[in-house]
């Protein structure tokens, strides 16, 4: 279950769908990794509003990655906080 904004220095706390950004993310493996069983919430990360107006989840390679939206780029300098681990 998803229990806090996936960009890490917010602390903010999930309790309601309609608030925020959910994204949900393909999996990325390896091919022999198909088979694996994996939870849905692996792949689910949300934003809180606040934290929506200016930042996105992307997926870079087999890590999901909280960055700056491009339209904040041009003011701000380009930031790229690394989520250790899948949503909790």
């Amino acid at each position: 279950m998803i229990a806090k904004c996936a960009n890490p220095p917010c602390h903010r706390e999930f309790r309601e769908l309609n608030k925020g950004k959910l994204f949900l993310l393909p999996p990325c493996y390896d091919l022999p990794d198909v088979r694996r069983v994996e939870k849905l919430n692996d792949h689910c990360y949300w934003l809180c509003p606040d934290c929506t107006r200016a930042f996105t989840v992307e997926l870079e390679g087999t890590t999901a990655v909280v960055r700056k939206l491009k339209r904040e780029r041009a003011a701000v300098n380009e930031s790229t906080l690394r989520l250790d681990s899948p949503a909790a």
